[in-house]
């Protein structure tokens, strides 16, 4: 499982955590530092206080989280858990406040990421299970698939032609949104066919490419690639 990505730098008004640069854990059932502060303390009434700078400054509960493991230990001495952060936000009526700010952050960074859930994690600095598990959580399934579909339309979109030949190269992204197969058919089908149409007018490929290219405004490099990429080559030869 791929660790879960570090604050870069800690966050301003969390001075009341220790900064100890404490060895990891070599074992999964390791007892850690016993300098840290224990997770029943995270539960009393004057840990609200503190609790609240983190929150009001973490963009989700994986941030808190991310800022709170160093400082202190699980249940009998073990790695504290996401399970015990969301425990004692909920303890101190903090979880409700934080899942509006989540909504927020997810739905807008997965359309920043143009339907990329992968990317939209990592701009946002947590796992794609992260995300995954807001959206189950906070119900945005509905509208993360709407998001996703929007962007699916336009790179399958035959108007969107410049967009598209872009595109062929971003298989991750192509991938991230499903439609690797799909999207390579439908370019293929749609640059064949614009191809076909000027066919009788070139005698090489390069002057069939630039050809096509300037009669529909296209950047030649880009139809170029498409052509060698969609395996189109041998079929324009002369």
């Amino acid at each position: 499982m791929a660790a879960r990505p570090k604050p870069k730098q800690p966050l301003p008004g969390t001075a009341f955590l220790p900064k100890r640069n404490l060895p990891p854990p070599r074992g999964r059932f390791t007892r850690l530092d016993s300098s840290r502060s224990t997770y029943e303390t995270l539960l009393k009434p004057d840990a609200k206080e503190n609790l609240i700078v983190v929150v009001d400054q973490s963009p989700t509960r994986f941030h808190v989280f991310q800022t709170l493991e160093a400082a202190y230990t699980g249940r009998s001495g073990s790695p504290l858990s996401i399970a015990e952060v969301e425990g004692a936000l909920s303890r101190h009526a903090l979880m409700d406040g934080l899942a509006k700010r989540e909504r927020e952050k997810v739905l807008t960074a997965v359309a920043t990421a143009r339907g990329s859930v992968p990317a939209a994690a990592r701009e946002l600095g947590v796992r794609p299970t992260d995300i995954d598990r807001l959206v189950g959580e906070l119900r945005l399934k509905k509208e993360l698939q709407e998001i996703k579909e929007t962007f699916v339309r336009e790179a399958l979109d035959p108007s969107n032609l410049t967009l598209r030949l872009s595109l062929l190269g971003r298989q991750r992204y192509l991938a991230d949104l499903k439609i690797e197969k799909r999207f390579t058919d439908a370019l293929t089908r749609d640059v064949t066919k614009l191809l076909d149409d000027s066919a009788d007018a070139a005698n090489t490929v390069a002057e069939l490419v630039e050809l096509v290219a300037k009669k529909h405004a296209i950047v030649p490099d880009l139809l170029n690639r498409a052509v060698d990429r969609l395996g189109l080559t041998r079929r324009y030869m002369r």
